[in-house]
């Protein structure tokens, strides 16, 4: 069986491409437009996920980790991000991430 060859280059080069559009929107964008914390949102649960996804050479576990961190936020900015939610969606994922791991 032969082992299929990845080449990362490019997705760390997107995702490279991807913190820096988040760096310029955090110091030189104003957010007082929903349209902009939209966007910031995007763009980091995608830099997340490559990044992630590179750091645990596994993409449902990057996709696990950069929702879950996309979810905390959006309940910090609905402004019911306490402990409590955080612990709550920790174990969430944490009992979704044992689940498909098993199967």
């Amino acid at each position: 069986m032969k082992k299929q060859r990845q080449n990362f280059l490019p997705t760390f080069l997107t995702s490279l491409f991807l913190w820096i559009l988040i760096g310029v929107i955090i110091f030189f964008i104003p957010p007082n437009s929903n349209w902009i914390v939209l966007c910031f949102l995007v763009l980091l649960f995608f830099a997340l996920f490559l990044t992630s996804s590179l750091l645990f050479a596994n993409s449902r576990r990057g996709l696990s980790l950069s929702a879950f961190v996309i979810f905390f936020l959006i309940l910090r900015l609905l402004k019911i991000g306490h402990l409590l939610n955080l612990l709550l969606l920790l174990a969430l994922f944490l009992t979704l991430e044992i689940y498909f791991s098993r199967r």
